[in-house]
């Protein structure tokens, strides 16, 4: 397995080629994989969807847009206040029309990532990349809301490190 970035931020480890269209990637986050119900990737919708992240992320974003929202709140309940504008019984229900959550809501990468959601928030001047995970089928995880310190550099570089044995 390569590993490009850091397990403890974040990180891609990328296996041998299982047939031609698949690969085998884990993706970490503050040391936790969140692969861990599908880590074998279609290599041509995978590829396309991390470097249209890596575009989206270089662009300026303004992440710090919606601050106001997040003033006086933990990272935590930062995470679930934007998971809480997609539930149609919270008073935040697509709150900005939903560009509240489609401004940080990151690595959307179709099977291998749908078990977890991400967001990239701005807490006390920095970006964190927070995760928790949407499935229920392992009950023994933690699917508690955890989070790193990151910058936009640290995830592209990342990416196109990935993107370049991918694509290899």
């Amino acid at each position: 397995m390569k590993v490009f970035g850091d397990k403890t931020t974040f990180c891609f480890e990328i296996g041998e080629k299982i047939d031609s269209p698949m690969r085998l990637v884990n993706i970490f986050i503050g040391g936790k994989n969140i692969c861990s119900e599908d880590n074998i990737v279609y290599l041509p919708q995978f590829i396309n969807s991390i470097a249209l992240s890596a575009s989206d992320i270089r662009r300026k974003i303004d992440y710090y847009k919606y601050i106001n929202y997040f003033e006086w709140m933990s990272l935590e309940e930062a995470h679930n206040f934007l998971l809480s504008t997609r539930d149609i019984d919270s008073p935040h229900y697509n709150l900005e029309n939903d560009d509240l959550y489609q401004c940080h809501r990151v690595f959307s990468w179709g099977p291998t990532t749908d078990n977890v959601i991400c967001f990239l928030l701005p807490m006390n001047g920095m970006l964190y990349l927070t995760y928790s995970f949407s499935s229920k089928i392992d009950l023994n995880s933690d699917n508690s809301v955890c989070g790193v310190a990151i910058t936009p550099y640290e995830i592209v570089r990342v990416i196109i490190d990935a993107l370049n044995e991918l694509q290899a």
